[in-house]
């Protein structure tokens, strides 16, 4: 229960991006991958905190989607690459 209270005040904290879409994941990491396509922004459920990377273009988006490890791509190709 702390848990999903915790997820949920992140979440909140960042607040909802109008056009954004969501999507669960299968990786042991990264648990949700939600993307902004007008605004460019990326934001992943690590573990039990959202993080948001701004400029993230939609082909990095698609890519880190079809990964065959989703926390591999995210380690190799977005950490630390792109600021908000």
């Amino acid at each position: 229960m702390i848990k999903i209270l915790a997820i949920l005040l992140t979440f909140l904290s960042f607040g909802v991006l109008a056009d954004e879409v969501c999507q669960s994941t299968d990786s042991s990491f990264v648990h949700q991958v939600c993307y902004d396509k007008e605004r460019a922004v990326l934001r992943l459920l690590l573990k039990d905190k959202f993080y948001q990377y701004c400029g993230v273009s939609p082909a990095v988006h698609a890519s880190l989607l079809d990964a065959s490890s989703i926390g591999t791509f995210f380690n190799q190709y977005i950490k630390g690459r792109y600021r908000c």
